[in-house]
């Protein structure tokens, strides 16, 4: 880790210019400590962080309060490659123009330094890289002591994996409790966490829809609440649609579901496989056509592998017949699509499988006449499998079949 020296020969200067210069009153601003992560990657705009308002502002504010400063390089492999505390000039009497002359000068000193911080490993691991700003700030005893994030958000590696599982789809609350039981929840208590260019992103990376972007608010709001963060702002800075190409790769989000007007809080509406889509070989649990078969059952993969947090029931029913052998033959059927699921990428922990057989099954139809026969048109909606949420109203139907 880097650490920071002031130049002797600009402070004698700037001492100097002061001594002779001597206002009323002294500094009575508050102690303020401050950790900036950032890095100059790929997949991100082109952030001028020499001349952004909201960066240099941060640091004016710190360099004003004499305070320890800390840059974290926020690439694929974390680092805390700088840190300082800005020195007290000592003199006695200053005027507010001074104490601001020789703040500005520390600025544009800090400024030059963190741009130079450049993305060195794959990836991005923006979580792990606010765990180091933190903890860079746990100790401190400054009145202020805020964390400046400057990256869009998108995670690419770690415990918060934005290329994995769907995460912009994912429940908020699931993803604090996954979080909590790694105890990767950063320690932030009493600092204001202030957020630059989150959801901002440039080619290869494609862009985020405004729904997108407030969930990806959504989530870093409650992860850094979660750690006791006693406020959390997003600057509204807009960075140029220019990236750094010469940075190690960055891998991309996969943004493509945002044409999809589902959310994974609602329950999924029961999906019904009859002999019009899924169509079996007589009391056999073997598809009449197997690739038409999976190419029904596939499109239902997609939306479970989009929302990888829904869990469903996956039932299988006949027409009547012998009680135990319609339940095991529904059931075999059940667990012949639960197959075609898996093959397709789904977790099995997404699909609990039962047979309901005929006399189990609440959404019967009376398939035989008054002779005890069977009516083919009546028997061939019984034969069918479900695909349905477990947080449905109609999973109450058979919850009593689970005790």
């Amino acid at each position: 880790m880097k650490k920071f020296f002031f130049s002797f020969k600009l402070f004698a200067v700037i001492t100097l210019m002061v001594l002779g210069c001597i206002g009323c009153g002294q500094n009575t601003s508050e102690s303020m400590d401050l950790a900036v992560v950032y890095v100059s990657r790929s997949n991100e705009p082109n952030i001028p962080i020499t001349t952004a308002p909201t960066v240099k502002n941060a640091i004016f504010k710190t360099c004003y309060a004499y305070g320890k400063v800390s840059f974290v390089r926020c690439d694929g492999i974390p680092k805390v490659v700088y840190q300082t505390t800005v020195p007290d000039p000592e003199i006695k009497g200053l005027s507010e123009s001074k104490k601001k002359s020789i703040a500005n000068g520390y600025t544009d000193q800090l400024l030059e330094e963190l741009a130079k911080i450049y993305s060195l490993e794959p990836e991005a691991d923006t979580l792990q890289a606010i765990q180091y700003g933190a903890m860079t700030l746990c100790d401190s005893t400054a009145d202020v002591k805020e964390l400046l994030v400057i990256d869009n958000g998108l995670s690419t590696k770690g415990y918060l994996d934005f290329t994995d599982n769907n995460l912009l789809y994912a429940d908020t609350e699931e993803i604090l409790t996954a979080l909590n039981e790694a105890e990767a929840i950063p320690d932030l208590k009493g600092v204001h966490v202030l957020w630059m260019y989150l959801g901002q992103t440039v080619t290869p990376q494609e862009e985020l829809s405004e729904a997108q972007k407030h969930k990806l608010e959504e989530i870093w709001t409650a992860i850094l609440k979660a750690g006791g963060a006693e406020r959390v702002d997003f600057a509204t800075d807009v960075a140029s649609d220019m990236s750094e190409n010469t940075m190690p790769p960055v891998s991309t989000v996969d943004v493509e579901e945002r044409r999809i007007n589902v959310t994974a809080t609602e329950p999924m509406d029961t999906v019904v496989l009859d002999s019009t889509t899924v169509q079996f070989l007589g009391d056999k649990a073997e598809f009449v056509n197997e690739e038409v078969a999976i190419n029904a059952i596939s499109e239902y993969a997609k939306i479970l592998l989009q929302q990888p947090n829904r869990q469903i029931y996956v039932i299988g029913t006949t027409a009547g017949g012998d009680r135990e052998f319609c339940k095991e033959l529904s059931e075999a059927r059940a667990e012949a699509v639960k197959s075609v699921l898996i093959s397709c990428g789904v977790s099995e922990d997404q699909l609990i499988c039962l047979g309901l057989g005929c006399e189990d099954d609440p959404w019967h139809i009376q398939d035989v006449d008054e002779n005890g026969r069977q009516v083919e048109e009546y028997a061939s909606k019984n034969r069918k499998v479900l695909l349905m949420d477990v947080k449905s109203e109609e999973a109450n139907l058979i919850s009593d079949v689970f005790r």
